[in-house]
């Protein structure tokens, strides 16, 4: 329930009715535009909270001994605080953590060493499997304020003291903060929790424009195909790895539980035919993808084989899967669609499990609590036909907008036969040349808007 709303903040409250522990969870999300305005200003923050981390390391060590846990984390929407053990003295825990916060002053050498650390740190994802940098890449193209490994190294290595701490009273400019109290703690607390934050903060001005400033995906044009190139890092990875996405459309909870669908129903047949009978390699897997207001698919494969091969070799899987689906007896598309219900509606493990639910809802800033089970209930109601529309539409249709990544090994491997693929059409798509003047030519999607007005709850009925 929503105990407070008004231009600085607001204050999520969910009393804990399902486990009954002496444990509490407290999400604190401070939404500010300066931290991601830039690459240099991300990792200016990025610094800053390594630093802050490192200066009350001896809190956190002491506070995890007594089982209670607290991090500090920056976000694409600003930076977070999430703290979590025993009730009692989670507060406690909280305040002294946020003093430190407030008092902060950073050193020279300390600033120099984890420095360092970052840029090694960075180096060191270059050079990872090519699968786990994927995403990485994917961001730097899809998200606006992203950007890839390599833009953050180089502006890393140049960062110096001076910036710092010429950057850290801009922190909080513009500030708009979320809070979810859930567990054992009483309405009361929470709203102490609250007013403890305002007492350190020093701008009170209010900032409702910057409290749905979030993070966005662009938009491809309809029935365009783009595909970004790189070369692996490393000289000596003999592995390719390509992802294919297809975007379908502004994200909606309707496609959402189409595209979630379809992904349950390939999941199988993709892994069986790519990597068990084409064996083009051990990583393999496909899955839906909602990003920041778009709705997607995606395959991803892992390879010794060129990518311009494993293009071809989805292409053609997608090709075939539309008999496959036609194929399909009732009885078998009724088990998918239970599959993925069940999935859906699987109750809550633990309280960490049910907070991290609702955070997230707060995050996306749609605060769609109960998101699941409506998606659960949406799922139930698709037909067979409309699943075979929306293949025949969205993934093979001309409309279908697509974004594939090509991140290549330097290595050639001379005894895989390839002499199948038909070159003159892979890779197909227009060549990103330059991200930037790409992204530049893009329309961004519309944020997820809240599901419903949420009236603030007399502190009264927050027991209740």
């Amino acid at each position: 329930m929503l105990l407070l709303s008004n231009g600085m903040s607001r204050l999520w409250y969910k009393k804990d009715d399902r486990f009954w522990q002496p444990r509490g969870y407290i999400y604190l999300t401070f939404k500010l535009p300066h931290t991601h305005a830039s690459v240099i200003n991300s990792m200016l923050s990025t610094l800053y909270i390594q630093m802050i981390n490192d200066a009350l390391k001896d809190l956190q060590y002491d506070a995890a001994c007594a089982d209670l846990r607290i991090s500090f984390v920056k976000t694409n929407q600003g930076l977070d605080i999430t703290a979590s053990g025993f009730n009692e003295k989670l507060i406690v825990l909280l305040t002294r953590f946020l003093q430190g916060v407030v008092s902060f002053e950073p050193k020279k050498d300390r600033f120099e060493i984890l420095k360092d650390k970052t840029i090694r740190h960075l180096k060191n994802l270059l050079y990872e499997v090519p699968y786990s940098q994927m995403s990485n890449y994917y961001n730097s193209l899809i998200n606006e304020r992203s950007w890839s490994t390599a833009e953050k190294l180089e502006v890393f290595e140049k960062l110096t003291f001076e910036q710092l701490t010429s950057f850290i009273p801009t922190i909080y400019e513009g500030v708009f903060f979320e809070t979810l109290v859930h567990g054992n703690v009483k309405h009361e607390e929470a709203m102490e929790v609250d007013s403890l934050i305002k007492s350190l903060i020093t701008n009170n001005i209010d900032n409702l424009q910057v409290s749905n400033n979030r993070l966005r995906s662009y938009l491809l044009p309809k029935g365009k195909s783009f595909r970004f190139e790189t070369d692996l890092k490393d000289p000596k990875n003999v592995n390719s790895c390509i992802q294919h996405v297809t975007q379908l459309d502004v994200y909606s909870e309707e496609l959402s539980a189409l595209s979630g669908l379809f992904a349950q129903l390939i999941h199988e047949p993709c892994f069986d035919t790519l990597r068990t009978k084409e064996q083009l390699g051990y990583v393999v897997f496909s899955s839906s993808l909602n990003n920041h207001g778009t709705a997607n698919i995606r395959i991803l494969i892992q390879s010794e084989h060129t990518t311009p091969y494993l293009e071809w070799r989805i292409n053609n899987f997608y090709e075939t899967f539309g008999q496959t689906l036609k194929d399909m007896t009732q009885e078998d598309f009724d088990k998918h669609k239970e599959a993925l219900c069940n999935s859906l509606l699987q109750k809550f493990k633990n309280m960490s499990e049910e907070s991290a639910r609702y955070t997230a809802a707060i995050y996306l800033g749609d605060y769609n609590f109960t998101h699941r089970q409506k998606k659960a209930k949406l799922v139930a109601d698709i037909t067979k036909q409309q699943i075979i529309d929306f293949y025949e539409s969205y993934i093979m249709g001309e409309n279908a907008s697509k974004l594939i990544l090509h991140l290549k090994s330097q290595v050639e491997n001379k005894e895989l036969d390839e002499s199948e693929l038909d070159a003159a059409k892979y890779p197909s798509g227009q060549l990103i040349e330059d991200v930037g003047s790409f992204k530049s030519t893009l329309f961004v999607a519309p944020v997820r808007q809240p599901m419903k007005n949420f009236e603030v709850t007399a502190p009264a009925q927050a027991e209740k």
